[in-house]
Order: C-alpha cells, then structure tokens, then sequence
C-alpha cells in the first residue's frame, strides 16, 4: 500500500460507457402513428444520478431539453470467473514491447451501471428500447489503451435485457408530463497494477551447443533411436555388425543449438524458370517471427540488376558473435505465415544464375545454404551422409529453357 498505484482505469471505464451511448437518434413525426420526418434529435447523454438530471431540469428548464439520458456508476465487484490466469505476470510480442519486460495480471472486476432515460411522448421512450436491442442485446464491445503500452483492450457492455418503464403517477398542471426508462449494465472491466521497474534485456545470440555423448555399444541399438528420431532414416543406417570399442566414438544420439537467430531449415523448391508463374518460394524453420529483411545474395551469377543490390548493415559495431554481420544482395518481399513457415517472392532475372536466402533478423542472420546442412555419421573411416541440404535456389531465363 506504500506506492502509489493509479491507472485511471474506473474513470476510463466510465467514459468509455458514455461513448458507448452516445450517439442514440430519437425521430419525431408529423403525426403520432408516423408519416413525415419533421425532426431528428440527438440525445445527450450525461453522467449523473437521475435525481441530479431532474433537479436540473425542474430548476433550469430552459437550458436542458427532453430527450435525455443519464448514467451512473452504482457497484464495482471482483470477477472471479475471469480469474483462471494464476500466473503472476507476462511478456508481450517484440511488436507491442521491444523491452522484454514482465507486466503483472491486471485484476478482473465487473462495474455495474444504471440508466435513465427521460422524454416527454411515449413514442421516443418506444425507439429507445428498440435502440437498446439492437445495438447492446446482448452485449457490445468497449475498446480502450492498456495503459503505458497502447495496446488495445477490449471488454462486453452487457445489457441486462430488461427496460423498466415508469410513469407521472398523478398529473399535475404544472408539472411537464415525462416518461422514463430505465435499464441496468454491466461493464467486464480490469484494474492495472504497476509495472515493477527491476533490470531485464534481450538475449541477441547464444553462441553454445550442448552435445549428448552416445553409450550405446551397438548399430542394432543405434539404428533402433535413429528411426524415430530422422527422416529417411533407412538411408543412414550403419552395418549390423558395427561395433563401437568405446562410448566416445558412437555416433552422437543428439545435436542441439541454442540460439535466438532465425534458420531456414528447408525450402520447397530449388529451380525457378523463367515462365513460372508463380515465383514464391516456401520456405520452413524456426523464429521466422523475428525476420525484419529478406536478402537474396548471389551464389554463382550475378542474375539480378545491378541498381537492386545493395548492402545491408542492421546490426552493431560489435560482430564478434555468431550469425551477425553485413549482407549484399537483393531485398526481396516475404511474408511470414508463422513462426516456422513463411513465403518469398523472387523477382525477376535477367540472367541466370544461383542465389542463397538471407533472413535478417533481431537476433542475427539466417541463411538457406548453410541452416539446412545436415550432419553426417561417421564409422571408422566411413561416412554416410544425411539427406542432401539446398545448395541454393536457381534461376532460369528464357535462354535456359
């Protein structure tokens, strides 16, 4: 209870109610049962009790006019139904909060609203409650800011469905003659905590590989872990009478690389010519999210024009790590489907030639011919190689056809 810890949150909510019913058209007529159009009037909307609104009325007639609508905050309650979440904070995407920083679960709660609508014909209090079912029944959207992030939030304006309509009792000469509806709302809102300020950052790249070292003593049980565990395991399995004198010159069970850099694992196809008409390339593999460029480089040739290579540098003085550096080619357009699939379009060439796949990321650059290297088995002085890796895309003109 020490810090000080106020969004603005209630008030946001509230005005957000009053936009929400702002804006209710009532239509008056030439004659009661209908006819012409004679007028169109925009109802007021206020946020005050219902006494206060009469009070004004009776006091200063001549300033507030019928039809008009009030609204007041009656209740605020703890939902605990939206309260399955147990986990203390999270992260958003880098597209909302580059910052990584953790943001703590806001507390659910349900604000409970009450409306009075006031108008001197029964005919405005009947296009009002058909307002009330076409546009909150049952229940609208209110959009506000998270605040100190500017993402949007979203939460239901639910209409209780009921419309109490009330009227004058007695008839008084000089009282103005009034009816009244009256409904009840329900707002599912939330209520921010404070964001604590403790130190975080970004992990750029982690230049480690961790290698689970084999004990197995035999191809048979080799074999055995390799069929589940690689495609087209059949091509790569060892002799059945291969024996390994110790641990260390097995086969590795498994390979894995840390790291935050994008890799294109695999692409779905490696030739274009000249008339295809569909010039995109599917390519798969992992933290496609994180790609801000895509780059094609030349690999032999030179196929595209010279006015379209340029050099691209995105990253910081320091190049020492792993999987950054500086990137000539062509910018290509993409389009990220996921964060292990994602498409590109090659544009067209003037000669032929061949060309890798540079995506440039945030956390370093992925390229097509090295990300899909495979490793390969090694048996005393024999190897068996893996399912071949892309050389790289190439491109055909009407001349290789």
């Amino acid at each position: 209870m020490k810090e000080y810890t106020y969004h603005k949150d209630v008030r946001r909510l509230i005005t957000s109610v009053g936009k929400m019913l702002d804006g209710i058209v009532i239509r008056r007529y030439a004659d009661e049962g209908g006819g012409e159009v004679v007028d169109d009037i925009a109802v007021p909307v206020k946020y005050a009790p219902k006494s206060r609104v009469l009070h004004a009325l009776t006091n200063f007639s001549n300033h507030i006019q019928l039809p008009i609508l009030s609204y007041q905050l009656k209740n605020i309650s703890y939902d605990e139904k939206r309260s399955f979440n147990k986990i203390p904070g999270f992260t958003l995407p880098s597209k909302f909060d580059k910052t990584g920083r953790i943001y703590p679960q806001p507390s659910p709660v349900n604000l409970s609203f009450s409306t009075s609508f006031l108008c001197r014909f029964e005919g405005d209090a009947d296009q009002f409650i058909s307002c009330l079912y076409s546009h909150f029944y049952p229940y609208a959207v209110v959009s506000y800011e998270f605040p100190e992030i500017g993402t949007e939030v979203r939460s239901k304006f639910i209409w209780q469905g009921t419309a109490n309509l009330a009227y004058p009792d007695d008839l008084d000469s000089t009282k103005a003659y009034r009816c009244e509806v009256t409904s009840e709302f329900t707002l599912e809102g939330w209520l921010f905590k404070n964001i604590p300020d403790v130190p975080h950052g970004i992990i750029y790249n982690i230049p480690m590989s961790f290698q689970a070292v084999s004990e197995l003593e035999d191809a048979r049980e080799m074999n055995e872990i390799r069929r589940y565990t690689i495609d087209a395991a059949e091509d790569v399995f060892l002799p059945s009478a291969a024996k390994f004198e110790t641990p260390m010159e097995a086969p590795n069970t498994d390979f894995l690389t840390l790291s935050g850099r994008c890799c294109p694992r695999s692409c779905s196809h490696s030739v274009i010519k000249a008339n295809d008409d569909m010039r995109v390339v599917q390519l798969k593999g992992s933290l496609f999210e994180t790609v801000s460029a895509v780059v094609a480089s030349d690999v032999s040739g030179h196929p595209f024009s010279d006015d379209d290579y340029h050099t691209f540098n995105f990253y910081s003085a320091d190049k020492s790590l792993s999987g950054f550096g500086t990137v000539s080619g062509v910018s290509v357009p993409y389009e990220v489907l996921s964060d292990n699939e994602m498409l590109v379009q090659i544009p067209p060439v003037e000669t032929s030639g061949v060309i890798d796949i540079n995506l440039l990321g945030k956390y370093g650059i992925g390229t097509l011919r090295a990300d899909s290297k495979r490793e390969y088995i090694k048996y005393n002085e024999h190897s068996v190689s893996l399912p071949k890796y892309t050389e790289g895309i190439w491109l055909e003109t009407s001349a290789n056809q």
